[in-house]
């Protein structure tokens, strides 16, 4: 069965949801999605004071260096399903599909494990001290991405909610997982073969679940063909986009200490929450916007997209605010002094660099959906040369701020390009109304956590009341609509 080159499947356009079952959805992913976020952060205190700075930085240049499988893999094979098979009802297509992108990844981890292999015996032997490092990394990475594709199979039924309870449930278990091993075994290798078996675990009861709904199908290379043909021209923009998102450990690690790394990479998963939250937005719309732009209805397709970016913003900004203020203290309670001195340092340039890098996704939504392979490679290509030349600049002479810096400005250079080359096929129209209010509003937000003096836990105290001020700032700014009003416009389709 092959499927149209630019969407989903013709049987998968529905009408009558409205923007307010989009937001119930993205509600229940961006809760999810905290949730998970915290669990990692909870377990990250027994990582890096149980293992220490060092190690922890190890840990993090493999998994920046095994990342590239997983960029490459879960960004191609996983999205293609999720445009090309939400909603389809042939269960034995879909069981097809699976089995096709299943060998898929293991060959894609026969091909990097040799690259890995390669790359690491010249540059990071020394570094990571232990060789069974990367074959461990890697394993790891392929049933990440063995759990990214079967988990999509909830997605496909349109069972969100599903989604996100099997996402949380496993987060806890690995949690226990991990905190189990490192303090038992206190030890990085140790560690990585039981997260492994954890994954290996996981990617087995999905397998069994989805074979339970869909069936067990052998692998049709015909039918396989339009996934492959809009996952393969993808290959070389998430190549690029791991080099934007993760290649500054590896720099870092080149021209400073394993301890530098781990610092860095303590202070980016902080600001990692902002990527979760913009995720919740895009897990609950893709779907959606593709059967829009199959169905013809651009209109319905540019509204929503003005709509759910206004929505990202207003979430996302004030995050961005109340993690950059209260980031020395988090990071004084979950890690040790020298992360949380580096903190300013690395977290706010980080988190709106990742802001910026979400709102650069309505255009690489639009050019994939009218298979503007040549300008998603530039795209990826502008934002990762950025990356890289202002990384080799900055991280010699100031490592974490100067990746940090190099991470935001990357990314802004990603979104404006984003939303110029998009241009050719569809013309995004952004509220800036909207936006100017809500950076309106950030910014009396801001200001309540400076009028607090230094004190962590006075800052921590007034973070309740800067909320609120921000969001009665945005209420009084919007007109200050009535609750029938909201919900009016909520309801609409």
């Amino acid at each position: 069965m092959a499927l149209p080159a630019t969407a989903t499947h013709p049987d998968t356009v529905r009408e009558g949801r409205s923007f307010l079952d989009h937001l119930k959805d993205s509600g229940a992913f961006g809760i999810g999605q905290i949730l998970v976020k915290l669990t990692s952060l909870i377990t990250l205190p027994v990582l890096i004071k149980t293992l220490g700075e060092h190690d922890y930085g190890r840990l993090a240049t493999v998994n920046a260096a095994s990342g590239l499988l997983v960029w490459v893999v879960l960004w191609s094979l996983p999205s293609a399903t999720v445009r090309f098979l939400a909603g389809v009802q042939d269960r034995t297509h879909v069981a097809r599909v699976h089995s096709c992108a299943v060998l898929v990844i293991v060959g894609s981890t026969a091909f990097w494990l040799g690259i890995l292999s390669a790359g690491l015996s010249v540059w990071g032997a020394d570094a990571l001290g232990v060789p069974l490092l990367p074959y461990l990394a890697m394993l790891l990475s392929t049933f990440t991405a063995l759990v990214s594709l079967f988990m999509t199979s909830y997605r496909i039924r349109d069972e969100n909610r599903r989604y996100v309870s099997v996402d949380m449930a496993f987060t806890v278990l690995n949690a226990i997982v991990l905190v189990t091993a490192v303090l038992y075994w206190q030890e990085l290798t140790a560690l990585l073969i039981a997260l492994v078996g954890f994954k290996a675990v996981r990617s087995i009861w999905l397998t069994v679940q989805f074979t339970r709904h869909f069936g067990f199908a052998a692998p049709d290379w015909e039918g396989f063909k339009p996934f492959w043909t809009f996952s393969l021209p993808l290959l070389f923009p998430q190549a690029m986009a791991w080099m934007t998102n993760l290649s500054d450990r590896l720099i870092i690690g080149i021209y400073h200490s394993q301890e530098v790394v781990g610092i860095y990479a303590a202070n980016y998963n902080l600001s990692i929450l902002v990527n979760h939250l913009t995720a919740a937005v895009f897990f609950a719309f893709t779907p959606t916007f593709s059967r829009l732009w199959s169905a013809g209805d651009t209109n319905q397709f540019g509204s929503l997209a003005v709509r759910s970016a206004n929505a990202m913003l207003a979430v996302g900004l004030p995050v961005v605010v109340a993690i950059s203020c209260l980031s020395p203290l988090v990071m004084s309670l979950l890690a040790t002094g020298a992360v949380a001195q580096a903190s300013l340092w690395i977290v706010p340039f980080v988190a709106v660099g990742l802001l910026l890098n979400a709102f650069a996704g309505y255009g690489g939504e639009v050019m994939m959906l009218n298979r503007l392979t040549g300008r998603i490679v530039l795209q990826s290509a502008v934002g990762a040369g950025t990356n890289l030349i202002l990384n080799i600049i900055l991280v010699p002479v100031y490592p974490l701020a100067g990746a940090a810096i190099a991470t935001l400005l990357s990314f802004g250079v990603l979104f404006g390009t984003s939303i110029v080359l998009s241009r050719a096929a569809f013309r995004l129209r952004f509220d800036l109304g909207f936006a100017l209010k809500v950076v309106i509003s950030a910014a009396f937000m801001t200001f309540c956590f400076e009028l607090v003096s230094a004190n962590l836990w006075h800052r921590a105290l007034i973070a309740p009341i800067a909320g609120a001020t921000y969001v009665g700032s945005l209420y009084v700014l919007s007109g200050m609509p009535t609750l029938a009003d909201m919900r009016a416009k909520l309801e609409t389709t």
